[in-house]
Formats: structure tokens, C-alpha cells, sequence
């Protein structure tokens, strides 16, 4: 039975999403009352609010939906996909604009309440604001993410080669070095370096670590929430991953009941989880 999954590729999304900024942007210079420190503040809390986001639903896609749970399974599916081969790529701008395109349509729902409904004072214009600017970076996202991974230009198999060499270092600041120092090879656009060494977007060497054990820095937009995060989500990964690796070890030890040179099923299913077998395959444990 096939699971119900949105659209990988649609520009009709993207085009929806795209009217929908626009609408909100014009009915906020039309009859808005936001001035510009309110606008900057909006700005810069909507970054925050929008890589909290994306953290959190990273977070779920790669440790609680099961990918036979609709809409959002096909989705978990995706991201483990992205761990086991992150070919990630600017070049596949439809799809990344896409799959942004979803929650930017969401927020935009959110949106046109406050403007059927919102007095267009101060604090309403403030919230259509924030709005405006979540819609803005959740259309976007995606492709910022995808500056982090460069797929066509880095090869996922070499990548994923180096990671596992980088996981070896002991010290955070030596994995992140190395982690600059691989992605200092990659031709990434001039404007998109400077945005990622202002932290205005994902930075590679901080965002990679992620991919070293799959436990932190799980934002999508510039990095901001992850030391905010990072100390509640890091355990929460952990258990998730213990609790997987103790379902697979009782299925091999169900499996295959004898022990072989006094090696029992649970420390053979332990040696056989490969590193993103933490990321949930089915609706089961």
C-alpha cells in the first residue's frame, strides 16, 4: 500500500508560495504600521524563529515519523536518504524550492488570517511582519541548505569517506577545521562564502557536524539555534538511537537465538547498524 507523499518537484508550489509573500508584502505597505526597528526586529527574530524550526523538524524527520506515516513518513525518508548519500545540490532548484514551498504556503495560511482578521496596528503589523519574513525563509531554506552540502561538486561518496575520517578527531574545533578545509575545495559562490562566514546562512564546518553522529546541529537556515538546541535535542537523539538499536538487537537475537564464538545477537546487531541506522525505517521499533 502506497503512503499518500506531496509532490518532490512542483513549480506550481513554488509559484503559490511565491504570490502568497508578495500578497502579505503588499498588504503590509498598503495598510501597515511597522516601523523600522520594528521591521529590523521582525527581521532578525524571524531568522531565529525560522532555524529553531527547521531544527525541530529535522529533528523529527530523522528520529520520530516512520516512513509509512503520511505526508511526513515519505518526507523522513528523504532526510535519511540525504545522511546515507547527501548529494544535496543549488542546482536543483525546483525541487529545493519545493520542498521550502510547503511550510512557506503554511505560514502564509497563517498570514492571511492576520490580515482577514488583524486590526493593522502596531502588534498586528509586527506579527504580519514576522510572518512575512517566516514565509520568506521557509520558501528558501532548503536551498540555503543545500550551500552547506554542494552534492554535484563534492561527491557524496567522498564525502560521506571524509566524514567518517573527521568523526575520528577528537576535538569539536579539529572536526569543524576539517570540515572547512574539505569544503574550501568546493567552488561555492563568492556572495553565498560571505553570507555563510557571517553566519547568515549555514556555515559548512558547523553544519557538517551533524553528519558525523546524527545527535546535533540539525537547523536548516543559518545555525543560530543550534546552541540553544543542541542541549536538549543531543539526549532526545541518543535515546531515540538507543531505543532503535535495542529493537534491532532483540529482532536478530528473535532471528538468529544461538551465539556464535559466545558473540550474542545483541552485540552482532550492534556491529551490523550502520551509522544513520538510528533514522526510523517503518511504523515499528
Amino acid at each position: 500500500m502506497s503512503v499518500p507523499a506531496l509532490p518532490g518537484r512542483s513549480v506550481p508550489v513554488v509559484v503559490a508560495a511565491v504570490l502568497a509573500i508578495c500578497g502579505t508584502a503588499t498588504d503590509l505597505v498598503l495598510r501597515g504600521d511597522v516601523t523600522p526597528l520594528a521591521f529590523v526586529a521582525a527581521l532578525c527574530l524571524s531568522a531565529l524563529l525560522a532555524d529553531a524550526i527547521t531544527a525541530l523538524a529535522h529533528f523529527s524527520f530523522d528520529y520520530i515519523f516512520p516512513y509509512d506515516f503520511p505526508i511526513f513518513g515519505p518526507i523522513a525518508k528523504g532526510f535519511n536518504e540525504h545522511h546515507e548519500e547527501p548529494s544535496l545540490d543549488p542546482k536543483d532548484a525546483v525541487e529545493n524550492f519545493t520542498l521550502g514551498g510547503y511550510g512557506s504556503c503554511a505560514v502564509s495560511l497563517l498570514s492571511l488570517g492576520v490580515i482577514l482578521f488583524g486590526d493593522h496596528g502596531p502588534v498586528s503589523s509586527f506579527v504580519l511582519t514576522l510572518l512575512l519574513f517566516l514565509a520568506i525563509w521557509g520558501l528558501l531554506f532548503h536551498h540555503l541548505h543545500s550551500y552547506a552540502h554542494m552534492g554535484s561538486l563534492l561527491d557524496p561518496r567522498r564525502f560521506t569517506s571524509e566524514v567518517e575520517r573527521i568523526a575520528g578527531l577528537n576535538d569539536k574545533r579539529q572536526q569543524k577545521a576539517a570540515l572547512r578545509a574539505l569544503f574550501a575545495t568546493v567552488p561555492t559562490p563568492r556572495f553565498i562564502k560571505l553570507l555563510q562566514r557571517l553566519r547568515l546562512t549555514l556555515e559548512p564546518g558547523r553544519h557538517n557536524l551533524h553528519h558525523i553522529h546524527f545527535e546535533s546541529d540539525f537547523s536548516s537556515v543559518n545555525g543560530w539555534s543550534d546552541p540553544l538546541l543542541n542541549p536538549i535535542l543531543r539526549p532526545a537523539a541518543r535515546y531515540f538511537k538507543a531505543k532503535r538499536q535495542r529493537g534491532i538487537a532483540e529482532r536478530s537475537a528473535v532471528a538468529c537465538p544461538e551465539r556464535v564464538e559466545g558473540r550474542s545477537g545483541a552485540e552482532a546487531a550492534r556491529r551490523a547498524i550502520p551509522r544513520s541506522a538510528s533514522l526510523p525505517r517503518s511504523g515499528q521499533d
